[in-house]
């Protein structure tokens, strides 16, 4: 079920190591959190498969990496990118969209547009909200 494996690696120089999943409760307007060691993700799996079933909601996964306030960053996460200063109007590249995989790789997506691999190098990601209680 995992798309990564625990392996450390890096990602627009922001280091991945941990594998975890979230997923959406609808009648409590709230997430349920995995956490990371097998005992944990077992109880986790457990725990959530009428959420899957019932309410056909999906896991969502920690895609390893934080945002710059130190934000878990999860596929379905809407995050605000960016590089460069917004006077360096040549160097500054700013995107805004929501967190996707993307065989192989997660990336931003606007809406309708390509899915934008998250390491291009963006110098702060800011996590600004999630598709479960921002649409």
């Amino acid at each position: 079920m995992a798309r990564m494996d625990l392996e450390e690696f890096e990602v627009g120089g922001r280091s991945m190591e941990r594998l975890a999943f979230r997923i959406w409760d609808p009648e409590n307007k709230t997430f349920h959190h995995s956490g990371s060691t097998p005992t944990m993700l077992a109880g986790y799996f457990n725990k959530t498969k009428l959420l899957v079933t019932v309410h056909n909601m999906k896991h969502e996964q920690f895609i390893g990496i934080s945002d710059d306030n130190r934000l878990d960053i999860y596929d379905g996460d809407i995050v605000r990118c960016w590089s460069g200063r917004p006077e360096d109007y040549l160097d500054f590249r700013e995107l805004e969209g929501t967190v996707e995989y993307g065989k192989p790789y997660y990336g931003v997506r606007k809406t309708g547009d390509i899915l934008n691999h998250l390491a291009w190098n963006a110098e702060f990601i800011e996590v600004i909200g999630n598709i479960h209680e921002n649409t």
